[in-house]
């Protein structure tokens, strides 16, 4: 099976559990309303709004529903892939995915494309509004930098979480307590919601070994810087760095891929 036919058997699946969870499309398209209500009504109770544009740098709903935004696009990613074998192994499907000629690697690289597709719907009902509401018709061109540099973000992603499915599915034992702390602390990390220039420095030391926080970076100083001309070199540098871990983490991911599958053939998949 070819990567295209993978493509399209995960759109077909995609597609399909949508339909049958469409409170869950609510909940993704709703997500980054719903956070950021809840955090201007905590913060308002400690502090004025103009506080936190001082120190950030933005009104606070334009940060927290475009950090809302970018979350819940990782989240869509990194989610599919750190849950998918346990999911496999819970309804009985794992011994087929292993026995399969398919490439695992390719499989997994096929996962998270087609939830791009909800990216792009939360970013028309989430960023778009938002955007064109506070700055016009020039927010759409900052609304368009966003959705192009949170996909980047959010594919980023995929090397990093593939080389952790590998170790910790590969070393067994008690996984989904492994992933369960994983996953919060992936996007803990990312600098979403607390910027890595804020973080103590062993904090700042892990950002800067993931990919993503860099794209995270580039699009909060895009944002806040008042022209483009002028952050032009530091958006391309982060960017250049995220692509060069990228490279790095790429070949590491699919030699952690054949290291589970081989240590699933070892062992036996139970049914």
């Amino acid at each position: 099976m070819g990567f295209v036919d993978l493509l399209i058997a995960e759109a077909k699946f995609m597609y399909a559990d949508t339909l049958r969870r469409r409170s869950l499309l609510l909940a993704i398209l709703a997500y980054p309303y719903i956070l950021m209500i809840f955090i201007l009504l905590v913060g308002s109770s400690m502090g004025s709004p103009i506080f936190f544009e001082e120190k950030v740098g933005l009104t606070p709903v334009v940060f927290l529903v475009t950090n809302g935004f970018i979350l819940m696009s990782m989240l869509s990613i990194v989610d599919d892939i750190l849950w998918r074998p346990i999911l496999d192994e819970f309804i009985g499907t794992l011994p087929y995915v292993i026995s399969s000629p398919t490439s695992r690697l390719k499989h997994y690289l096929a996962i998270p494309i087609p939830r791009l597709l909800l990216v792009f719907l939360s970013w028309t009902t989430s960023i778009v509004p938002i955007y064109m509401y506070y700055y016009g018709f020039t927010g759409l061109v900052e609304a368009s930098i966003t959705l192009f540099m949170t996909v980047s973000a959010s594919l980023s992603t995929i090397p990093m979480v593939m080389l952790l499915i590998g170790i910790v599915y590969g070393l067994g034992g008690g996984i989904w307590r492994i992933v369960s702390v994983i996953r919060p602390l992936l996007l803990l990390f990312t600098g979403v919601y607390y910027p890595r220039r804020f973080m103590p420095f062993i904090g700042r030391l892990i950002c800067y070994a993931m990919p993503q926080s860099h794209i995270v970076e580039a699009i909060q100083i895009v944002l806040v810087a008042p022209q483009l001309d002028y952050i032009l070199t530091d958006v391309f540098m982060l960017l250049g760095i995220a692509t060069i871990l990228i490279i790095v983490y790429s070949p590491l991911s699919s030699r952690s891929i054949y290291f589970w599958e081989h240590a699933r053939v070892r062992e036996g998949v139970k049914s």
